[in-house]
């Protein structure tokens, strides 16, 4: 037995747990000896995964970027095989990994998929696989959060909207290696791969193994541009904007004397941070892809 599942039966909506029970289906009817477990409360994937990479080859994650984000904190620097069947409403590092949320093909990568070695971020006592947010997209992950009656990429768009309406710019220090910015900051993105909240793309050059951190400045901007341009964010063109920088560099430090709303992976941390540090972890995760 090699294969370690952990499923997330609260993902998409619930929706996680109907496809576990498929793909469980397709593994048998398959022949490959496999263990599944479900989590049952915040951050339990972390724990199981943690205890999993000790014995298991693979270690697979059914559910969205939060559920990624728990099961390969788990598995970060152990010699264990990292993969994910996309089950979530937002879906970003499974897409970024070419990973298709079709079952026969998810499963395909699963058993037969390329093994490649990803950077991750550490971000204070936390692990982020894809992106951190600070300030606008915070909000919007927690609003997200509470969002009951819609799923994919709706729920996003919805939040974006309702939070754009009367979230303000925060006065911020940012700094990227020897590279300070301080001015009053509509959102920063510290990214590994180019997007979140389910098809938002804020760092279009970001590579997953490339060694470096892309970080996305938004300055504050008026609501009428942030709305008109929620389509440049879904194309890849938001960086051509006057407001919005991206520094490249592995040592990153958020600060404020106001609260900064934080998320990591699309999953809120705290929505009163003062003092936020990230840097890169070269290399640190061994993961399936196509």
């Amino acid at each position: 037995m090699n294969i370690k599942l952990i499923v997330n039966p609260a993902a998409g909506k619930g929706s996680a747990l109907k496809k576990s029970n498929r793909v469980i289906a397709e593994l048998n009817r398959r022949g490959v000896k496999f263990d599944v477990e479900y989590t049952t409360y915040p951050r339990h994937g972390a724990i199981i995964a943690k205890e999993a990479a000790k014995s298991f080859e693979k270690v697979i994650a059914l559910g969205g970027d939060g559920t990624a984000n728990e099961v390969g904190e788990g598995v970060v620097g152990t010699d264990a095989i990292f993969g994910v069947i996309p089950s979530g409403s937002g879906n970003d590092f499974a897409n970024m990994l070419n990973i298709s949320s079709n079952i026969d093909n998810s499963i395909d990568t699963l058993l037969n998929g390329k093994i490649r070695n990803i950077d991750v971020i550490k971000v204070n006592d936390r692990i982020s696989l894809n992106t951190t947010g600070v300030g606008f997209n915070g909000v919007v992950s927690d609003v997200a959060g509470r969002v009951k009656f819609l799923r994919g990429i709706s729920v996003y768009i919805y939040s974006v909207i309702k939070t754009a309406i009367r979230y303000k710019a925060i006065p911020m220090k940012i700094t990227v290696d020897d590279m300070i910015v301080e001015d009053n900051i509509f959102m920063v993105s510290v990214c590994n791969s180019k997007s979140e909240g389910g098809g938002f793309i804020v760092a279009p050059d970001a590579e997953i193994d490339d060694g470096i951190l892309d970080v996305t400045i938004i300055r504050e901007a008026s609501l009428f541009k942030l709305l008109l341009n929620i389509k440049s964010a879904m194309t890849g063109n938001l960086n051509k904007l006057d407001e919005v920088d991206t520094i490249r560099g592995e040592n990153i430090t958020i600060e404020s004397d106001y609260p900064l709303p934080l998320h990591v992976d699309g999953e809120v941390v705290s929505m009163t941070s003062g003092k936020i540090s990230a840097s890169i972890l070269k290399g640190a995760l061994k993961v399936l892809s196509n």
